[in-house]
């Protein structure tokens, strides 16, 4: 199992978490008790209560981990299904944080202990171990089932137009229609099957419908499946990622000039996107993982007349508007031309 630079990034917050709430929890209180000792001292306490007092808090040890109990018991609560891939981090810290004033308060009168001073230095200790911990469910969970980024259906992500809607479909009259047909052959002069063609150029002037039906396109940990797709400008485009890592879905023009960058999370319900302008054939990668994953093709238009020619390297677009137009085809593997 080869580590990446995020999954050793991970690996170190969790211990550095791991050592911070032992150092909050044990080591310190026991070294201040200790220089406590050793001083005739009895630490930060006001009044001196049963039992061996801890240094840290003024709380005593049971009332200090009900303190952390409580404020942990209301992230959970708050937090929602995570196991499911839908759950509101932010909504569980902000409330988790809220209820450690009361709670401190509370505890703290109950034994007459409640002063400004002791208020001011429970509530951060609390709080910081509260922190700590929290800290550490949350990158189990964004680990595990992916950061809580909200899918939103209606999203646009990438090659935005001036328009906030889809341009109106251009109407054309059956005359306008033809069918284009033709095939794809190699450099041999064979026949190339499963050749992308789709229309290039000519068609600049018009404006078509998208289509309803979303394009679903997955990352198993060695790539985007499948390896090559094509998607309509305003299409819906749902992404997910389903070895529970955290990628990145990252096309560019062939200039080299970048055209989109999506996160890829690992979620149960895929992160939907909408491409506004086509784009034409571009590879995708995940710049997270880099050389770990091999290179997808996205073919983005901005009309439906495209399609895969059949074993013999034929094709057929039907109801392409009559003008001149040009066609191209492509293979992953075998360099093509067209004739039609």
């Amino acid at each position: 199992m080869s580590l990446t630079l995020t999954d050793i990034l991970i690996l170190a917050t969790l211990l550095l978490g791991v050592i911070g709430v032992l150092y909050f929890a044990y080591l310190l209180p026991r070294a201040r008790e200790r220089a406590a000792r050793l001083a005739g001292q009895t630490g930060l306490y006001l009044k001196p209560t049963d039992g061996p007092p801890p240094a840290l808090t003024i709380l005593a040890p049971g009332e200090f981990w009900l303190a952390i109990g409580i404020s942990l018991a209301v992230f959970v609560a708050m937090i929602g299904p995570f196991w499911s891939g839908s759950y509101n981090a932010m909504r569980a810290i902000g409330w988790s944080y809220a209820v450690i004033p009361g709670v401190v308060a509370i505890l703290l009168s109950r034994r007459g202990l409640l002063t400004r001073r002791a208020f001011l230095l429970d509530t951060l200790v609390v709080a910081a171990v509260k922190f700590c911990i929290t800290a550490l469910l949350l990158l189990c969970i964004w680990t595990l089932w992916g950061p809580d980024i909200p899918a939103l259906p209606e999203r646009a992500t990438a090659g935005l137009h001036n328009e906030p809607t889809p341009p109106v479909p251009t109407v054309f009259e059956a005359a306008a229609l033809r069918d284009i047909a033709g095939q794809v052959t190699g450099p041999d002069g064979a026949p190339v099957s499963e050749a992308l063609v789709w229309v290039n150029a000519g068609l600049e002037g018009y404006a078509f419908a998208a289509p309803a039906t979303p394009v679903n396109l997955v990352n198993d940990g060695t790539g985007l499946q499948p390896r090559i797709a094509i998607v309509e400008a305003w299409q819906p485009l749902l992404v997910r990622a389903t070895d529970g890592r955290t990628h990145t879905m990252m096309a560019a023009h062939p200039d080299g000039k970048q055209f989109f960058n999506l996160p890829v999370v690992s979620k149960r319900s895929p992160v939907v996107h909408r491409l506004f302008n086509g784009a034409g054939l571009v590879p995708v990668r995940c710049v997270v993982h880099g050389d770990t994953e091999a290179v997808a093709h996205l073919l983005v238009l901005e009309h439906p007349h495209h399609t895969r020619t059949d074993a013999a390297g034929r094709f057929r677009l039907s109801g392409v508007p009559r003008g001149a137009v040009t066609l191209v085809a492509w293979h992953p593997d075998v360099p093509c031309d067209v004739s039609y």
